[in-house]
């Protein structure tokens, strides 16, 4: 068995650039469900607190 290094002997540039291109991609699409849900938790923790907040306070924070 190989090492890693034998995997990528054969790559030219363009192979390289489309590699890192999908592993951008990847780490893209990883973190999107991860924003996804700070930014869902964090409406929903505004929508919680509705009635004991300033009404312009919680119309505020929404439109944040």
């Amino acid at each position: 068995m190989g090492s890693v290094w034998t995997i990528f002997m054969h790559a030219d540039a363009v192979d390289i650039c489309l590699m890192l291109f999908g592993l951008l991609g990847a780490v893209a699409d990883g973190m999107s469900l991860s924003i996804m849900l700070l930014v869902t938790s964090r409406i929903l923790n505004d929508l919680g607190t509705g009635p004991s907040v300033d009404p312009s306070l919680f119309t505020s924070k929404m439109n944040q």
